[in-house]
């Protein structure tokens, strides 16, 4: 699982600019690139048992599945990406970022990618993250998680949703399910949520 710790979780600023195949170092580095101005800590642990989440776990985000979705079936879907970002090490493997906007819902998705040396081609993840940015999603319905979760509802939405078995703080809650998937929630001043993301597990 990415060693990104999700129980620290705020909204970062709207202009702010995560594979098998990388190594612990470079997934770090990635999430540390698409989630600049989080202020996120690198954690090695997992919650306790009573601390995870009951239920099917949420792999659907924005439209958008971390299990089943390809780039390729995503931008079909979306068109081409209105902002792109690319961040390559020397061995040829990287991340990649990609951000659509839709009447006020900003959404971004995350993969990583690899280079089969032998043939030479790019070999690039399913996504790893996806995040919905927004302050109402009545119009879109693109900031709506698969379990029905969506911008501009409240901590009792979350509540009825997936139970009390989550970390919180004043402004955010992070809920993890037994297959390592997690669902961080920010919430603006007035209790209502700004931001999701969606981050699959790395094992």
């Amino acid at each position: 699982m990415s060693q990104i710790n999700h129980r620290r979780f705020n909204e970062p600023p709207s202009g702010e600019a995560s594979g098998r195949h990388l190594k612990a170092g470079l997934r770090v580095a990635f999430c540390a690139i698409l989630c600049l101005g989080l202020p996120l800590q690198i954690f090695a642990d997992h919650p306790p048992p009573s601390g995870i989440a009951i239920g099917k776990a949420e792999h659907l985000l924005g439209g958008i599945s971390i299990h089943k979705d390809t780039v390729a079936s995503v931008m079909m879907r979306m068109g081409p990406p209105e902002k792109f970002q690319e961040s390559t090490s020397s061995d040829l493997s990287g991340e990649r970022s990609y951000e659509w906007n839709r009447d006020g819902i900003r959404l971004r998705m995350g993969t990583e990618f690899y280079t089969n040396r032998k043939a030479m081609t790019l070999v690039e993840s399913p996504p790893i993250v996806v995040d919905v940015w927004g302050q109402d999603d009545r119009a879109t319905k693109v900031g709506v998680i698969g379990g029905g979760l969506s911008i501009g509802d409240d901590l009792a939405k979350v509540k009825k949703l997936y139970g009390d078995r989550f970390e919180a703080d004043p402004h955010s809650v992070t809920i993890e399910w037994k297959d390592e998937t997690i669902l961080s929630v920010a919430f603006s001043n007035d209790g209502h949520i700004t931001h999701m993301r969606l981050h699959a597990s790395q094992e």
